[in-house]
């Protein structure tokens, strides 16, 4: 899970990087010494970009910084660092239903450094911006950015953003008072949102709008939406995020968007119908924290770290956006009443239990419709990207009772293990639809046990009982 004030390049994320001979990687006394005045890393040419950078960014943002910003060349060791800090703060705010010791040993666990996709980052603790000097040579030669400079000047632009957001907002505080996933995704679209958008602003005013439109193409988008539909999470940060600020810029000028930056939408409904802010969230229905707690159990039995969220427009886009019809998705989401989800991670695989009500029963099979066709297109853009071919079938899911069942298998073709399999099964009943989603494991039995179990949690909560903790006993 990555902390929001970075700015990442999706094209070539999953590539390995050659690292050149100013690597992040190298000690750098000893990059220091081969350092000249031309090259854009060197302590001069940094202080010059700032010179120019600095002034431009308070002018767009329309607010000054109220300390000097610090700009450095990154370590992989400084990244593990920050990765570690970060990665606590937002297990902390969002993983509440998993115990501390719990969360500190997953941390513990991860390997934290330098990933391939990663430009420059600003380090909340630190209040310091750092820079990939490996990933943005190698950004600069991808995006066909024909000035390294050029490109390090947009980079700047976009991190002393967020060192300015941190300045007039507290990021590390407002991480801590998230309630759970969806607040986080409103919040991260909002800080990168106001981050692409300023950086935007600067382009203009610099002149380095083809750059600034480059590296946006990078992360598989442009000015039109997503160019691929599994860019759309990373769009919906950075690009519908700056479609809010531009909308509420509109709206109330400069002072707007510092408002909002300050109260991000509580929802990522905010985030992609920004004329609802600052519309609160509801009260639930039913208490679905209850329903779900403990149910990732009848998928696999163990220690998982799980966060109960409502299911806001964010995620539920992403999954249907790949069917290619984005005005009957906005219609569809409009009928849903309620959304919750489960999360779980393990070091070995993933699952998502899911409940959603919509305004019929045709809502959601509806729904399911659209993420039928969603998941095919995926799964074709998949097996083409590995030049192998992807196996998915759908059938009939004829474990639990409902008004449609179904069950998706998508399994890469010639690999062995489980790594890139996954199992979905979606259940309607009257108004109602029950999701388990999984990743890098085989469920088996275990999808219609888990759904079967939300469907008897949910029947009682709605009879007005008192639910006990979830049982992990499978069902015969």
């Amino acid at each position: 899970m990555a902390w929001i004030s970075g700015l990442a390049m999706l094209a070539w994320a999953a590539d390995p990087v050659e690292a050149p001979p100013e690597s992040p990687g190298i000690p750098q006394a000893s990059v220091a010494k081969k350092r000249t005045k031309k090259d854009p890393f060197s302590p001069q040419a940094l202080k010059k970009a700032m010179r120019l950078v600095v002034p431009a960014v308070e002018r767009a943002a329309g607010r000054p910084f109220r300390t000097p910003p610090v700009v450095e060349i990154a370590s992989n060791e400084a990244f593990g660092r920050i990765l570690r800090e970060e990665t606590r703060l937002i297990y902390d705010a969002v993983h509440k239903d998993t115990p501390k010791e719990l969360r500190e040993r997953i941390i513990a666990e991860e390997q934290a450094g330098i990933g391939p996709g990663l430009l420059g980052k600003y380090a909340v603790f630190e209040d310091t911006l750092y820079l990939c000097e490996g990933n943005l040579r190698r950004a600069a030669i991808e995006g066909e950015v024909a000035s390294l400079p050029d490109l390090v000047t947009v980079v700047l632009a976009h991190e002393l953003v967020h060192a300015l957001h941190d300045q007039y907002v507290d990021l590390a505080e407002m991480i801590r008072q998230l309630p759970d996933r969806d607040g986080l995704w409103a919040v991260s679209g909002t800080t990168e949102g106001l981050a692409n958008w300023v950086e935007g602003r600067v382009a203009a005013e610099l002149g380095l709008v083809k750059v600034h439109e480059k590296m946006n193409a990078l992360q598989g988008w442009n000015d039109d939406g997503p160019q691929r539909a599994e860019a759309f999470r990373i769009w919906s940060h950075y690009g519908q995020g700056s479609r809010m600020m531009a909308y509420h810029f509109a709206e109330g000028g400069i002072d707007k968007v510092w408002e909002v930056a300050a109260q991000p939408p509580e929802t990522t409904r905010g985030l992609f119908r920004p004329e609802t802010w600052p519309a609160r969230r509801s009260p639930p229905t039913l208490d679905y924290r209850m329903v779900l707690r403990g149910t990732e159990q009848f998928v696999t039995r163990g220690d998982w770290l799980t966060s109960i969220s409502p299911l806001g427009e964010g995620p539920l886009w992403a999954e249907a956006y790949g069917a290619g019809e984005p005005g009957r998705v906005d219609a569809v989401l409009g009928r849903v009443n309620e959304a919750w989800s489960l999360e779980g991670v393990r070091p070995d695989r993933q699952a998502q239990i899911r409940i959603l009500t919509f305004d019929s029963g045709e809502g959601a099979q509806e729904y399911l419709s659209l993420l039928r066709a969603s998941d095919e297109g995926l799964a074709a853009r998949l097996g083409s990207r590995l030049e192998r071919e992807v196996n998915v079938q759908t059938r009939a899911f004829d474990q639990v009772p409902g008004d449609v069942a179904a069950r998706r298998d998508s399994v890469v073709v010639g690999l062995s293990g489980t790594q890139l399999e996954r199992y979905s099964a979606w259940v309607v009943r009257n108004n109602t639809m029950v999701v388990v989603l999984t990743e890098n494991f085989r469920p088996g039995l275990r999808l219609g046990w888990a759904i079967e179990a939300v469907f008897d949690r949910l029947e009682a909560v709605r009879a007005g009982k008192t639910l006990a903790p979830a049982k992990s006993e499978p069902r015969r």
